[in-house]
């Protein structure tokens, strides 16, 4: 009775209010349109977007009728990768950037890739600042001297605490360009063949990126994506450790020459969670197998009984 219980809480508290959201007509669950960010940022792989709008993207086909961009993962479905978009339980770096207000640097989102970014419509325009494209509800700017998603750096900072990183990050002389800065000491120095590096995207999936990557010198790579537990970094086949740099993005040391450098995201926990459901499902399965054997010797040593007592009669 208790497990008959259990089984109808869920069905009553998860499945079924699920599968009610879940019916009706398909667009109910599909994404909506792209957003007038989205579309633009989409004809430029390899680049990043921030949300500045505010106001609330109108949605129809949804069931509430409209939704923040900024708060909401349909840049997935859109294939654009987004500096926000993160549910509740967002990375802990995001804690530092939202107190240090380190989203309104112009350098700084350079550093984490970002290319374009959009502001209401209703804000004001600042001197000599034209949006790229508009409509109703937003503009969208493009962020001058973007590198993009990857590229190169001649210098990396250490610094011993996270504040002092953030610091120099709020410095206005902070160029992610000539700099990219640590908390990792075995990843500062010198990289002289970053500036004549050059970078090819070979593959840009959600889990995996592969990148060609040619220096005279030893160079050092930013890969601006979320740094964050499960990505690991191989050259060439070779497993390399992965440096986080300007607070929450990925850096890789590279040697000299032409080299290939592939990024893998593996979730933790889920290998280690699969072998353990499996083993208590073998050991649930063994558990009933024994009971049903112990039952049914119990039937038959009992139907022995009874035949014996009536053969005694």
């Amino acid at each position: 009775p208790v497990i008959v219980a259990l089984v109808a809480l869920d069905l009553a508290v998860v499945i079924a209010p699920a599968l009610w959201r879940a019916s009706g007509a398909p667009t109910g669950v599909q994404p909506p349109p792209a957003t007038l960010l989205a579309r633009v940022a989409a004809k430029a792989p390899h680049t990043r977007v921030y949300v500045g709008a505010a106001e609330p993207v109108p949605a129809p086909g949804l069931a509430m009728g409209r939704y923040s961009e900024a708060y909401t993962n349909f840049w997935i479905s859109w294939r654009v990768p987004a500096l926000v978009g993160n549910h509740g339980a967002y990375p802990g770096a995001w804690g530092a950037v939202i107190q240090s207000g380190l989203t309104r640097s112009a350098s700084a989102l350079r550093a984490w890739g970002v290319q374009w970014y959009d502001t209401d419509r209703s804000a004001p325009l600042a001197p000599g600042e034209g949006p790229l494209a508009q409509d109703a509800r937003s503009r969208v700017h493009r962020l001058a001297g973007a590198p993009g998603r990857a590229y190169t750096v001649p210098f990396v900072v250490a610094f011993p605490q996270r504040a002092q990183l953030i610091a120099a990050m709020q410095q206005p002389g902070f160029d992610p360009a000539f700099a990219a800065v640590t908390l990792d000491a075995s990843a500062a120095g010198e990289y002289p063949g970053s500036s004549g590096c050059a970078i090819r995207w070979v593959r840009d999936d959600p889990e995996r990126l592969e990148l060609e990557v040619t220096a005279q010198d030893r160079a050092f790579v930013v890969v601006a994506d979320s740094e964050a537990p499960g990505w690991t970094a191989t050259i060439d086949g070779a497993p390399v450790a992965i440096a986080p740099v300007n607070l929450m993005v990925r850096g890789v040391p590279m040697p000299a020459g032409r080299h290939t450098l592939v990024m893998t995201h593996a979730t933790p926990g889920v290998a280690l969670g699969t072998t353990i459901t499996r083993l208590a499902l073998a050991l649930w399965a063994l558990l009933a197998l024994g009971c049903l054997v112990v039952e049914l010797r119990r039937r038959q040593s009992g139907g022995a009984r009874q035949a014996e007592a009536l053969g005694a009669r």
